[in-house]
């Protein structure tokens, strides 16, 4: 509503029902070059292995045209993630740092950004991170140099952390 941001005058669900899942986040980008934002998001029961990183395409028909295509990249996501892109190194492509409460990893992917399909994914920690929780790109040294700041998701004492991983 215009006049009152508190009062929506529409509601859309724009993503199809899959049972048992649920949703976390996610980020407006244009995943397959149309010029419509679409939704990069992340889904998951809460059973190792089975979340999905997917993006729902933004129909030409706009917001309304519900639900949104969807197009499952992969097992490589279900409870935060981070985007980042390197235009000097990968220019056509995304790469999404996901947090995997669920699996105890974090991953990096890359999607092409001409058709949102995957081009490489790879574990970062499915060693030590544990409940991966959050994860950001962030320049911890005011460098300007990125670095991934994460946290887990732990209730020990000697296994909650925070972890910096210095990019390659």
């Amino acid at each position: 509503d215009p006049e009152d941001l508190t009062v929506a005058t529409e509601t859309v669900k724009i993503s199809p029902k899959k049972n048992g899942f649920f949703y976390h986040m996610g980020y407006w980008l244009d995943m397959n070059g149309d010029g419509r934002k679409d939704f990069l998001t992340a889904r998951s029961n809460a059973k190792k292995g089975h979340g999905e990183l997917l993006w729902l395409e933004h129909p030409e028909g706009g917001l309304s045209a519900a639900p949104w295509e969807e197009h499952v990249i992969g097992s490589m996501g279900d409870v935060s993630f981070a985007v980042y892109q390197d235009l000097e190194v990968y220019p056509d492509e995304l790469i999404v740092f996901a947090a995997q409460f669920f699996d105890h990893a974090l991953s990096a992917t890359r999607i092409s950004l001409a058709d949102g399909s995957l081009v490489e994914t790879r574990a970062i920690d499915d060693q030590n991170i544990g409940s991966a929780y959050n994860v950001a790109v962030v320049s911890l040294n005011g460098t300007g140099e990125m670095q991934l700041l994460v946290n887990n998701h732990e209730t020990s004492n000697r296994n909650a952390a925070v972890y910096a991983y210095k990019f390659p």
